[in-house]
């Protein structure tokens, strides 16, 4: 398989990483576990012409919906997109527009 077709492939796959340099397909060779919110580890060019290695760091963020069985040793902040849901979803209604009573003639 030639490099294009491989690098064309790659490009299907919306998580697999990417070589910095080639841009070509990238591979996980080696990675720990940082803590429970982040992970760094050894990544390498599958482009033979390229050869590139590195390293990377990986985490999560935010939260964008709350766990149901949430661990009390993660701290991990609602994103503010999130933030801003939840607050509006736990607002009071707004009040609607007052309609002034027509003052007409009697009769």
């Amino acid at each position: 398989m030639s490099d294009q077709t491989r690098a064309g492939r790659h490009a299907r796959h919306r998580n697999a990483m990417t070589c910095p340099h080639c841009k070509g397909p990238a591979r996980v060779r080696d990675s720990r576990r940082v803590s429970e919110l982040c992970r760094e580890g050894i990544v390498e060019c599958q482009v033979a012409e390229c050869g590139w290695r590195g390293t990377f760091s990986t985490g999560y963020v935010h939260t964008l919906t709350p766990s149901a069985r949430p661990d009390p040793a993660v701290n991990l902040p609602l994103s503010p997109s999130a933030r801003e849901a939840l607050a509006e979803a736990l607002s009071p209604p707004a009040p609607g527009p007052r309609v002034k009573a027509r003052q007409g003639a009697s009769g």
